[in-house]
């Protein structure tokens, strides 16, 4: 996960490009900000990249608790949840 070339979408070398528009990103903050509080574990991403777009890395939480939102809602993102 952590290989995956993140870039404009013209570029040939990107694997995954940007999100769809800053509202994108803000929910994927609030979803993965919601599970952590909860109890789940960022293993790797969980933060908007700094550059200019709207770019969010692949994200894996773990020990998801069953009442977190981004298990009840779809991420529209590169969000994978592991719960216990």
């Amino acid at each position: 996960v952590r290989k995956i070339r993140i870039g404009p979408p013209d570029d040939p070398a990107t694997q995954m490009g940007p999100m769809a528009n800053g509202r994108r990103i803000e929910a994927m903050q609030r979803l993965t900000k919601d599970a952590v509080e909860g109890g789940a574990r960022i293993e790797t991403g969980g933060i908007p990249l700094d550059r200019p777009g709207f770019y969010w890395p692949p994200t894996i939480l773990t020990g998801v608790p069953k009442q977190a939102r981004v298990l009840h809602e779809e991420p529209f993102g590169p969000i994978l949840t592991v719960a216990p």
